[in-house]
């Protein structure tokens, strides 16, 4: 029996809340997919995403709270046994409706993205895990073709490439993803490149880089499509090289794109579904990157926000939003095809990550 700490975050003050109360945590165990202990380990308002520091001893929420300039990113030391939060303190995101935060690999910052205002922080992270005050705030302009869903920037997450050298923000009100140099730091400097753009009302959210660093995978919101990106460390360029449906040929299903995530051994890419309730699954060719579907998996539930995938890449956990439940997957090996192992209880979960 393998054991290792999961943290899950749900909306409180919502019509779907189920009356959730903040961050949960679990156990999940790597050996046979199974998951127990789910306990509230701290009250928090809207804690809509989670990310871990490096070294696994400190968890970072950002909050959404609703009104103009009210945003915040708290932050907790992680206790023995990883399934006890300690609050250390939590600073202004900066911004309207934070949904998106990530460390460097150093760990000495956090970045947050602010979705209803368009724009992105800086946090310094303190020896002990704590948040300083936001270092620097980007702040973007401009709007897409989508009038309900494009009148402004909407930042949408933050990622890094695989050398830690450039970060990029998905602005799904825009349609770029935005590129800064993060060396030598503290602050960032937009990167000397075109920032990539996605068809227009496309609405990038998130993004995630092959382990070969050559490649990455963009998802569009709001026309559910994957794009293939190539890859130059040497400027934090991206080149289109495909473009994909995340839903079946002839579907006609309303849906959201959600999380994207590639296999541990960069052979399978998976994309969550809201709407069609789904986890398309494709297969990566090694040398081109190109993607080939495989399957459409059932979430387990509805509206499946956010997934992650173990350490091995042998289990998927999906954060089923409207049906309040957390859905395990054992991956077959030989396939990537997820198949359904247990679902469990939990209200209004929105983002999981396992320590």
């Amino acid at each position: 029996m393998k054991k290792t700490a999961g943290y899950l975050g749900a909306y409180t003050e919502d019509s779907y809340s189920g009356k959730a109360e903040g961050i949960y945590t679990f156990t999940f165990d790597t050996d046979t997919g199974e998951a127990g202990s789910f306990s509230l380990a701290a009250r928090s308002v809207n804690p809509s995403y989670l990310c871990l520091h490096p070294s696994g001893n400190f968890l970072y929420a950002v909050n959404e709270l609703g009104g103009p300039g009210s945003g915040e990113v708290s932050a907790y030391a992680v206790g023995p046994g990883a399934q006890e939060l300690s609050f250390l303190n939590r600073v202004p995101s900066e911004g309207d409706d934070p949904c998106h935060c990530i460390c460097t690999s150093a760990g000495d910052r956090l970045l947050a993205a602010n979705y209803s205002s368009g724009s992105a922080a800086v946090f310094p992270v303190n020896a002990g895990g704590s948040l300083g005050k936001a270092l620097q705030v980007l702040r973007f302009s401009g709007s897409g073709p989508n009038k309900k869903r494009q009148e402004t920037p909407h930042a949408h997450s933050v990622f890094f490439d695989a050398e830690g050298r450039f970060a990029f923000v998905c602005d799904l009100g825009t349609d770029r993803i935005m590129a800064y140099s993060c060396v030598p730091g503290p602050r960032l400097t937009a990167a000397e490149v075109p920032w990539f753009s996605a068809a227009p009302g496309a609405g990038p959210r998130h993004a995630a880089f092959h382990g070969s660093g050559k490649f990455c995978y963009l998802f569009n919101e709001l026309d559910s499509t994957i794009y293939v990106l190539g890859y130059e460390p040497s400027a934090g360029s991206f080149a289109k090289i495909q473009e994909i449906s995340a839903l079946p040929a002839g579907s006609a299903a309303e849906s959201l794109g959600a999380a994207i995530a590639v296999s541990p051994d960069g052979r399978f890419l998976y994309a969550s579904n809201r709407g069609h309730n789904s986890i398309a699954v494709f297969r990566i060719d090694p040398g081109a990157g190109t993607l080939s579907a495989v399957d459409w998996v059932a979430s387990g539930g509805l509206f499946p926000r956010d997934f992650t995938l173990d350490s091995t890449g042998r289990f998927l956990l999906c954060c089923n939003r409207h049906s309040h439940n957390l859905t395990v997957f054992r991956i077959n090996s030989g396939t990537g095809v997820p198949g359904m192992l247990k679902s469990y209880e939990v209200p209004s979960p929105v983002c999981v990550k396992l320590g």
